[in-house]
């Protein structure tokens, strides 16, 4: 599976990381810092999907390669 950025889909998006922030109520300097982390919660990842206008979808890939959605 190809990796993707967070900073990408926003710019892909047309979005500004002050943009961003507006809609989540944080600023500028918080979204840079969520853009450059490796890790974070479900939970944040979401927020800040929804905020670009996007859906998170969560998804298990069994050994036997068959898929199933959280």
């Amino acid at each position: 599976p190809q990796s993707v950025r967070l900073k990408d889909i926003r710019e892909e998006l047309g979005l500004s990381q002050e943009e961003v922030g507006k809609r989540l109520g944080k600023k500028q300097g918080a979204i840079s810092r969520q853009e450059s982390r490796t890790d974070c919660h479900i939970s944040t990842l979401t927020e800040y999907v929804n905020a670009l206008g996007c859906e998170l979808v969560v998804k298990v890939v069994l050994p036997d390669a068959t898929e199933r959605e959280l």
